[in-house]
């Protein structure tokens, strides 16, 4: 069974990016053809040694581009031929070819900030392409062109999402003493560390040079935000931060506990006091001077079963008062709407993605008959009917939460969430252009049910009595 809710880009970067990663092959093997060493020096053997004639930085260059040529076109031999070339180099002359390889690789990582990629974009979706391995080259790579950026900018504004998105890469990556590794040259004491590291590399330029441009949401380090409510948020008010931190005990609370009764009521809870701050913020942002404008957040999913999870994220964004845009072979979602809203809309969906997995993983090895494994069509099918379900709940608590709101507020916040949705709508349309229905396949019956089974128990039941955040 073909299920849709979801919308997916069509047009843009997910529609057309193989297309778009394949002219950009071809132009780099053109570039390669153009600039390609002589047939002396592509016959070379297969250790190359250091030309004395040449300095050691335009060699790196050299062996780096034809490196990136020959993974593009598939050629293992000369690929291997090449890395050997940059091997030699880096035993012989480890401070040169090191400093080399960290220039050309900041350059890189740099040049992805003007084509609409953000730190964690270029560490979720490389490591999608890459050895996890890999990671720490990665993540130094950005530390030191973000260090370098600022200093050259003499302090200039750094957007706190960007900033934010750095802590995020710092807090779960490597210590300090192995972030900065690849940039500390160690000489020929270490031939196995400089060859893992001169393909760690070759590996992420390869990578990179296949990304194509992705719409800017956030202004990079250096640049003034200014450039529309896409990127600079102008919200007068966000999430309260007592408030945020009971919200965020009462979804631990319901992830953590085994009973079913006591996650639905935590659950609930959290809901009734976001959807009634929601409404708040959204009436004192309507009556501010400078009212906040709709942003655009990208959220990234992890394998497997990333389709079934941006349904989910689907659901319970549109649900809250935002939009999903589902970006296939990526592994994000890009959500649109005010930053108090995305930020419920994060909090949720990282808690029922929880409950979800630690209710499918109960489950166990499902089997057919015949012995043959249905475990995969079971969970597919288990997140998309635990989607569907969850959907059905929130708008339950959604028109209760209205009907609460009414007899507070009267109907003032009508008019202003209307407002807040035609913006939101508007934004989307600029972003996306053109997006699709995204259907999500069903083909294992007691997956479908045991995923709704599983979105009661961890529903979000309508709330009886919402309270007035005071903060």
């Amino acid at each position: 069974v073909g299920l849709s809710p979801g919308l997916c880009d069509d047009g843009g970067v997910g529609a057309n990016s193989k297309r778009r990663r394949d002219a950009k092959k071809r132009k780099v093997r053109a570039r390669m053809n153009s600039k390609s060493p002589s047939k002396d020096r592509m016959a070379m053997p297969h250790r190359p040694v250091h030309d004395a004639g040449v300095p050691t930085a335009e060699l790196v260059d050299q062996f780096v581009t034809a490196a990136i040529g020959a993974s593009m076109s598939g050629d293992n031999v000369l690929l291997t031929r090449w890395c050997d070339g940059l091997e030699a180099l880096a035993l012989t002359q480890p401070d040169e070819t090191l400093a080399a390889l960290r220039t050309r690789l900041t350059s890189a990582v740099s040049s992805m900030w003007t084509f609409g990629w953000q730190p964690l974009d270029l560490v979720h979706v490389l490591l999608h392409r890459t050895a996890a391995t890999h990671r720490s080259v990665l993540v130094a790579a950005i530390v030191a062109e973000h260090a370098a950026l600022v200093a050259a900018a003499r302090g200039a504004n750094v957007d706190p999402r960007w900033s934010a998105q750095l802590d995020r890469i710092n807090a779960v990556s490597e210590p300090e003493s192995t972030m900065t590794r690849l940039f500390a040259a160690t000489g020929a004491d270490d031939p196995a560390k400089l060859t893992a590291e001169v393909g760690f590399v070759v590996d992420l330029l390869a990578a990179l040079v296949t990304l194509p441009r992705l719409e800017r949401l956030i202004p990079p380090p250096g640049e003034a935000y200014v450039t529309g409510p896409r990127t600079r948020p102008t919200a007068p008010s966000s999430l309260d931060a007592k408030v945020l931190a009971r919200v965020r005990a009462l979804l631990a609370k319901a992830e953590s506990t085994t009973f079913d009764e006591e996650a639905d009521a935590l659950t609930a809870k959290a809901q009734e006091l976001m959807a009634r701050h929601a409404i708040d913020l959204a009436m004192l942002d309507a009556s501010a001077p400078n009212h906040g404008a709709p942003v655009a957040r990208r959220i990234h999913l992890d394998d497997p079963y990333v389709d079934a999870k941006s349904t989910l994220l689907f659901v319970v964004a549109t649900e809250n008062r935002c939009r999903s845009v589902f970006t296939p072979g990526f592994g994000f979602c890009t959500v649109f709407g005010f930053d108090a809203d995305i930020d419920i809309v994060e909090l949720l969906f990282t808690s029922l993605l929880t409950q979800a997995t630690s209710s499918m993983v109960a489950a166990d090895k499902q089997v057919d008959p015949h012995g043959r494994s249905r475990t995969r069509s079971f969970r597919q099918s288990f997140l998309v009917a635990f989607a569907y379900r969850i959907g059905e709940r929130l708008r339950e608590a959604n028109e209760a939460a209205a009907s609460q709101a009414a007899e507070d507020l009267g109907d003032a916040f009508l008019p202003v969430l209307a407002t807040r949705a035609v913006q939101v709508e508007t934004l989307v349309t600029e972003i996306f252009p053109k997006t699709r229905t995204k259907r999500s396949a069903v083909s294992n019956a007691d997956g479908w049910h045991a995923g709704r089974a599983a979105a009661d128990k961890a529903s979000v039941r309508p709330p009886g009595s919402l309270p007035r955040s005071r903060g």
